[in-house]
């Protein structure tokens, strides 16, 4: 409830005297999120749009607080049910079984909420000891694409991974639904 307060610019008291506390919080944003989540729509007629369209849509609406929502709203099946309902008959009418299905929806979940969980993604952390690394190596020649990656990731202004990571996601399950009708 302090980082919520912190967050919202106001102090303890003042989010004290609107809510009840972490419970009321959780139940208000559950409540937001089913609305929006059973709202959704998408002119999608095909799997991969109807995938895209529902990352964009998770990814907007969880956020940084996915793990939170999801915990919270773990024993909430109506949240769930309907919306993945359109997606699962696209992908299982392209060759997926039920299962693949299912799993290919979870996994780009996934993708959508690990995308946003927050301004910096979880490589950043990384470009400091990357470079430490790569200057105590000497050697120009070692490391030579680890030192491009660095440098360019260094000089880099847009660190938003989630369009490549969908994008990933979507030609793996266009390459899995392939093998899936052909036999391969």
């Amino acid at each position: 409830m302090q980082g919520l307060a912190e967050d919202l610019g106001v102090s303890p008291a003042t989010l004290y005297s609107h809510v009840a506390g972490r419970d009321e919080v959780i139940a208000l944003v559950e409540s937001r999120l089913h609305g929006t989540i059973r709202e959704f729509a998408t002119d999608a007629t095909e799997w991969r749009g109807w995938l895209a369209d529902f990352a964009a849509l998770v990814r907007r609406e969880l956020g940084s607080s996915a793990a939170t929502l999801l915990n919270a709203t773990r024993d909430d099946a109506s949240m769930r049910i309907d919306i993945g309902e359109p997606g699962l008959r696209l992908l299982m009418a392209a060759g997926f079984s039920s299962v693949e299905a299912a799993y290919a929806v979870w996994l780009v979940v996934r993708v959508a909420i690990t995308a946003s969980s927050g301004t910096d993604p979880s490589f950043t952390r990384f470009l400091e000891p990357t470079a430490e690394l790569v200057d105590a190596a000497g050697d120009a020649d070692t490391f030579v694409a680890l030192r491009r990656v660095h440098d360019d990731l260094t000089t880099s202004e847009d660190h938003d991974t989630f369009a490549f990571d969908l994008e990933i996601v979507l030609d793996g399950i266009a390459a899995r639904l392939e093998r899936a009708t052909t036999g391969d």
